[in-house]
Formats: structure tokens, sequence, C-alpha cells
């Protein structure tokens, strides 16, 4: 099965949030795309790609907004960024670190995404590509771009980059040129980049050594992808399969392969997230079986015991406690 794009949950709510601003009906919207509602609850979440593409497409023209790539991927913060990120850029020993450490980790963002940093005269050019489904790159490259620029201003908070350069054909609007002050803006371009001086890298050593799966498979993959889904039971097989983009027959053959079937990774998803929800030890137990999609704690317990061979409570006491 091939790589399922996904994205964190984290980004998609920059543009919820502006959206929600001008008054679009976001809820149903979202519903209509195939995306779960609640989301916003779950910032570290991963969801389909694929469906928010179809949602910000969408929402982008029946609202009429030519600029929702910069209106609401300006907005990107540092805060946005996954926990591992944040680490590894507040513990670099200066800017080059920094974005060396943005580059390794940039796929625990979006898998789709890469980025790599060339030579150029006396300056550095940062590139982000990948392989995206069909959208008009515009809505994405500001945030990616925006997300670039926190990176550095994580150590130096008001700094603007020399150039920025789009793959996208587009006229940057005034506010656009508002924020940016001198920087240039080129646009249809082979590459999204922002190029660096080299008095701005210096010449710190990357030192941050924290172990990170990069290539994981694509079972792990869709059970991260469905779990946004499991307060309502998790998603039918049917929105499973497009969400890898494939057939539900061909998925349901994949999951056969790989010695297991769509029952059961929607109930190790649910492990998954119970047991970290377990860790809450304010949290009752009923609520945690209502998080992943259990009406009744009874059901959750027994589902609980036939994966881990404990319950719930006895789980928490013996590895949480």
């Amino acid at each position: 099965m091939k790589n399922i794009p996904v994205t964190r949950a984290s980004y998609l709510m920059e543009f919820t949030r502006w959206l929600r601003k001008i008054g679009a009906p976001v809820d149903s919207e979202l519903a209509r795309a195939r995306l779960p509602v609640f989301f916003e609850d779950t910032p570290d979440a991963y969801i389909s790609l694929n469906l928010v593409v179809v949602f910000l497409m969408r929402n982008a023209t029946k609202e009429s907004v030519h600029d929702l790539g910069f209106s609401a991927g300006w907005q990107t913060r540092f805060d946005n960024f996954t926990p591992i990120m944040k680490h590894a850029l507040q513990n670099a020993p200066g800017t080059r670190a920094r974005i060396e450490n943005f580059i390794r980790f940039v796929h625990l963002e979006d898998n789709t995404v890469k980025a790599s940093m060339k030579r150029e005269g006396k300056a550095v050019r940062v590139c982000i590509s990948g392989d995206y489904p069909e959208l008009d790159l515009q809505i994405t490259e500001w945030q990616q771009i925006k997300a670039l620029i926190e990176v550095v201003r994580s150590g130096e908070s008001h700094w603007l980059p020399t150039e920025i350069t789009f793959r996208s054909c587009f006229t940057p609007g005034p506010a656009a040129f508002a924020q940016l002050g001198d920087t240039r803006i080129r646009t249809g371009q082979p590459e999204t980049s922002i190029l660096f001086p080299l008095s701005v890298l210096g010449a710190s050593p990357v030192i941050f050594d924290e172990q990170t799966e990069t290539n994981q498979n694509s079972i792990v993959t869709l059970r991260k992808a469905i779990e946004p889904y499991l307060t309502s039971g998790g998603p039918p097989i049917e929105l499973a399969a497009e969400i890898v983009g494939s057939s539900k027959r061909s998925l349901q053959r994949h999951l056969s392969e790989q010695q297991t079937s769509y029952s059961e990774l929607i109930d190790h998803a649910r492990f998954d997230k119970a047991s970290h929800l377990l860790a809450d030890q304010d949290m009752k137990i009923v609520d945690v079986a209502l998080a992943v999609g259990y009406q009744d704690s009874s059901n959750f317990s027994r589902a609980f015991r036939r994966i881990s061979g404990l319950g719930p409570r006895e789980f928490r006491k013996q590895y949480i406690t």
C-alpha cells in the first residue's frame, strides 16, 4: 500500500479559526469533507491530507477567498509544531542548527513534506517540497514559509527573510507585503524556498540526538489517521479506504496480507489512545471509554483486556502509577 498522506490537526486549525472569523459554516463543511468535526480538541492528531485538501479548496471557492493561504497560513506559530520539533528547536545552539533540526523532523508535521538546504554564493537557500495531493499550492506554501520563519524566530523574534519564493503563480496582496517588509517575494519559481544570508546562519553544529521513527509503515500511519474519529466509534472502512487512497477491497486485501483486519485495526487504535489517556490519573475510566468510542465502560474494559491482558484499572496501576 502506498504512503498515506497525513498532516497534523494543528495546521488545519489555523484555517478553521480564520474561516470561523469570517462566518463560514465550518462544522458542516468539515462533516461534508468527512473530516472529524471535533479535531480541534486534538491538535497533535494526524488527519487525512486528501480530505483536508477537499475542505480547503471547497471553502476557498465557496467563500470567494483568494488569499486563504496567506490569511490563515500566516497565523502559523511556533506552538503549532510537534513537541519533538519544539524540543529540537529550543535546544539547538543557533540558527543553522535550528534549520537543520527542522529539516530532520519536518516529516513529523506532514509526512508529504521534505526540506533541504543548499549553498548559493554567500547565502543558503532552504527549499520545501513534497508529494502533495492536487490543490492550489499557494494555500499550503504560505503556511510552509511561515513555519520556517517561526523556526528562526524561535531565537530571533522579529526576523524576516531576504527572499521567499513560491512555485505557484499569483500576485501577493497588500497584507503580505505589509507583513514582510523588504523581503523579496518571487512567484512562479522552481521551488518553495527561503534565502538566508550566511551571516544569519552562523556555523553552529547540530547537537540534538533524540531518535525518531522516520519511515512508519502504512498500518501505523492509518491508525494515526483514524484516531480523531474514535470518539464516534471510528470511521467506516469506506472512509478509511478514501483516506488511504484505495478501494475498500484493496484496503481489506492489504490488511489481510499484514495478518490483521479493519476491526482489529480499530481495536488497536482505541487501545493506543486509551493507553495514553489512562496516564491522566484524574480521568475516570468511563470518560476514557467514551473518548475512544465505547458507550459502556464494561465493553471497554473487556476490549482493553483482550489486547493487553489487563483491565484499564490494572493497567493504570501496573504501568502508570
